[in-house]
C-alpha cells in the first residue's frame, strides 16, 4: 500500500514534467478546475465529439482521477482500454484544430492520460508483488 501512495505522489508531482513536445509552461494536468474549462472548450469547439461515448469515458475517468483517485486504481482492464482508445480519438480530434489553445488542451489531456496510465501500471506492479509475498516457498532436501 505504501508503494501505491508513493506512486500517486510521484505521478502528481513529477508527472508535470512529462515531455510531449510543448513548452514546459503547458505541462499541467486536467485538475483543480481546469477539467471544467477543458469541457467548456470542447463543447464550444467540438460539439459532435462531446456527444459521443468516447467523451463520456474520458470525462468520467478524469473526474474520477480528480475526485476519488483511490477508486481510479480499481478500474478494470476493459475500462482502461476503453479510456485509452477514447483518449486517442479525442486527441486526434483536437489535433485537427489549428489554435494554440487547442495545442495546450491536447498537451494537458495527453499528460493527464499518461499519469493515469502510470498509476495503473504501478498499481498492477504492486498487486503482483503482493501476490508473490503471499505465496510460500517450500524447500526440499534431495538425497538425504
Amino acid at each position: 500500500m505504501t508503494k501505491s501512495i508513493k506512486s500517486i505522489i510521484f505521478a502528481c508531482v513529477f508527472g508535470l514534467g512529462i515531455n510531449s513536445g510543448v513548452s514546459a509552461s503547458h505541462h499541467t494536468l486536467l485538475a483543480n478546475g481546469s477539467e471544467t474549462e477543458f469541457s467548456v472548450f470542447m463543447n464550444k469547439n467540438a460539439k459532435r465529439t462531446v456527444k459521443k461515448d468516447e467523451w463520456e469515458i474520458v470525462a468520467g475517468m478524469i473526474k474520477l482521477y480528480n475526485n476519488e483517485p483511490a477508486k481510479l486504481l480499481s478500474v478494470d482492464i476493459e475500462d482502461r482500454e476503453q479510456f485509452n482508445a477514447a483518449i486517442s480519438i479525442i486527441t486526434k480530434k483536437i489535433s485537427t484544430m489549428k489554435s494554440n489553445e487547442a495545442l495546450v488542451w491536447k498537451s494537458k489531456l495527453t499528460t493527464t492520460a499518461k499519469v493515469i496510465n502510470y498509476l495503473w501500471k504501478q498499481n498492477l506492479n504492486a498487486d503482483a508483488a503482493l501476490e508473490l509475498e503471499g505465496e510460500s516457498i517450500v524447500f526440499e532436501t534431495i538425497g538425504k
